[in-house]
Protein backbone atom coordinates (compact mmCIF):
# COMPACT_ATOMS: atom_id res chain seq x y z
CA UNK A 1 0.00 0.00 0.00
CA UNK A 2 0.95 3.63 -0.82
CA UNK A 3 -0.29 7.26 -0.13
CA UNK A 4 0.76 10.37 -0.61
CA UNK A 5 -0.29 13.74 -0.40
CA UNK A 6 1.61 15.98 -1.87
CA UNK A 7 1.99 20.11 -1.90
CA UNK A 8 3.10 22.07 -5.21
CA UNK A 9 3.79 25.62 -4.51
CA UNK A 10 5.01 27.96 -7.09
CA UNK A 11 5.75 31.54 -6.76
CA UNK A 12 4.66 34.56 -9.29
CA UNK A 13 7.41 34.62 -12.77
CA UNK A 14 7.97 36.80 -15.19
CA UNK A 15 8.25 35.49 -19.40
CA UNK A 16 10.62 37.73 -21.59
CA UNK A 17 8.70 38.78 -24.59
CA UNK A 18 10.53 39.41 -28.24
CA UNK A 19 7.44 40.35 -30.45
CA UNK A 20 7.65 43.93 -30.33
CA UNK A 21 10.38 46.18 -29.83
CA UNK A 22 10.76 46.98 -26.19
CA UNK A 23 11.47 44.22 -24.22
CA UNK A 24 8.30 43.20 -22.23
CA UNK A 25 8.05 40.42 -19.89
CA UNK A 26 4.70 38.46 -19.27
CA UNK A 27 4.15 37.45 -15.82
CA UNK A 28 2.83 33.83 -14.75
CA UNK A 29 1.03 34.16 -10.95
CA UNK A 30 1.76 31.80 -8.49
CA UNK A 31 -0.06 28.94 -7.41
CA UNK A 32 -0.61 26.11 -4.67
CA UNK A 33 -1.25 22.73 -5.56
CA UNK A 34 -2.20 19.53 -3.82
CA UNK A 35 -2.48 16.05 -5.03
CA UNK A 36 -3.49 12.75 -3.84
CA UNK A 37 -2.33 9.45 -4.90
CA UNK A 38 -3.12 5.54 -3.76
CA UNK A 39 -1.46 2.96 -5.34
CA UNK A 40 -2.59 -1.29 -4.01
CA UNK A 41 0.02 -3.75 -4.20
CA UNK A 42 -1.57 -7.45 -4.72
CA UNK A 43 1.32 -10.11 -6.17
CA UNK A 44 2.57 -8.91 -9.38
CA UNK A 45 0.07 -6.25 -10.19
CA UNK A 46 -0.67 -2.53 -9.13
CA UNK A 47 -3.82 -0.43 -8.96
CA UNK A 48 -3.07 3.03 -8.55
CA UNK A 49 -5.80 6.15 -8.03
CA UNK A 50 -4.72 9.35 -8.80
CA UNK A 51 -6.60 12.88 -7.60
CA UNK A 52 -4.51 15.88 -9.22
CA UNK A 53 -5.25 19.73 -8.49
CA UNK A 54 -8.03 19.17 -5.36
CA UNK A 55 -8.27 22.48 -4.93
CA UNK A 56 -9.66 23.00 -8.42
CA UNK A 57 -7.73 26.34 -9.25
CA UNK A 58 -6.76 27.84 -12.66
CA UNK A 59 -3.43 28.17 -13.00
CA UNK A 60 -0.71 28.16 -15.54
CA UNK A 61 3.19 27.29 -15.39
CA UNK A 62 3.34 29.33 -19.32
CA UNK A 63 1.79 32.40 -19.81
CA UNK A 64 -1.39 30.92 -21.85
CA UNK A 65 -1.09 27.74 -21.02
CA UNK A 66 -4.07 26.40 -18.30
CA UNK A 67 -3.51 23.25 -16.84
CA UNK A 68 -6.53 21.30 -15.92
CA UNK A 69 -8.65 21.79 -12.97
CA UNK A 70 -9.37 18.93 -11.87
CA UNK A 71 -7.93 15.31 -13.35
CA UNK A 72 -8.95 11.93 -11.42
CA UNK A 73 -7.28 8.54 -13.15
CA UNK A 74 -6.81 5.64 -12.27
CA UNK A 75 -5.03 2.19 -13.81
CA UNK A 76 -3.37 -1.05 -13.64
CA UNK A 77 -0.25 -2.49 -14.46
CA UNK A 78 1.68 -5.61 -14.05
CA UNK A 79 4.45 -8.05 -15.01
CA UNK A 80 3.46 -11.51 -16.78
CA UNK A 81 6.18 -13.67 -17.78
CA UNK A 82 6.38 -17.25 -18.71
Amino acid sequence: LLTSLAHEYRSRVLFPVADSLLSVARPVEGYRSISFKLEIRIQTAVVTYQFRNLLQSDYAQLPGYLFPRQTQFYGIRWDFWN
